[in-house]
């Protein structure tokens, strides 16, 4: 399956936002919190480049947290169903 870079997910709100959703209330709260979760999904692809880095070095360290796998397939889809509805 192939998903936007965070960062562009993040522009893409952005442009919504101060454009055609500049005043929609509803659109504004859940646009927000999709940005927060593909913030939070770019900081975790620069914590992988970082251990990819001590890797190489070798100075890994293991991963400790556990995934929930619910939590990232529904980010994953909210981000998804986002830009599916703004590309309709």
């Amino acid at each position: 399956m192939s998903c936007a870079p965070p960062l562009t997910s993040l522009v893409g709100f952005i442009d919504t936002l101060l454009g055609p959703a500049a005043k929609d209330e509803v659109a504004r709260g859940r646009f927000l919190n999709i940005m927060r979760q593909q913030a939070a999904r770019m900081s975790a692809l620069i914590d992988d480049l970082l251990s990819l880095g001590r890797i190489e070095m070798r100075q890994h360290l293991r991963p400790t947290a556990q995934v929930d796998l619910r939590t990232l397939i529904e980010e994953v889809r909210d981000g998804l169903e986002a830009q599916a509805t703004e590309a309709a």
